[in-house]
C-alpha cells in the first residue's frame, strides 16, 4: 500500500468512483447524491470532494496494485479550503433541494 500524492487523484478516484456507481441500494452516497441522469458525473464530485478532504485532514492510501483505495480523516477544521469545497459539492452533487435533507442526516 503506497500514500498517495494529489499526482495519484486520478487514480484514487476512478477506483472509489468504479467502487460506488452501480450499487443502487440505500446507502450515505446514494441517500447523498440527486438521483438524474448525471450520476456519474455527481459520483466523481463527491468522490472528489472526499479525496480532498482526506488530503488536508487526513490520509489517502491506493492499494500496490491500483484495485483499492482508502480515505482517512482524522480531524476537521474550519477552512476557506473545506468551505470552497461544500459549495461546490452542494451546485455539483447534492442539489439545493436535497441540502436540508443532507444537513439533517450529517447532524444524525
Amino acid at each position: 500500500m503506497i500514500k498517495a500524492t494529489k499526482l495519484e487523484k486520478d487514480i484514487a478516484l476512478e477506483i472509489l468512483h468504479s467502487a460506488f456507481f452501480n450499487i443502487l441500494i440505500p446507502n450515505s452516497i446514494n441517500f447523498t447524491i440527486k438521483k438524474d441522469h448525471k450520476r456519474h458525473e455527481r459520483l466523481m464530485a463527491l468522490m472528489d470532494y472526499q479525496f480532498k478532504m482526506s488530503m488536508k485532514y487526513g490520509e489517502v492510501f491506493i492499494s500496490d496494485d491500483k484495485n483499492g483505495c482508502v480515505l482517512y480523516i482524522d480531524k476537521i477544521y474550519p477552512s476557506l479550503d473545506k468551505v470552497s469545497w461544500e459549495i461546490k459539492l452542494l451546485f455539483k452533487c447534492i442539489g439545493i433541494e436535497n441540502t436540508y435533507k443532507t444537513l439533517k442526516r450529517e447532524n444524525l
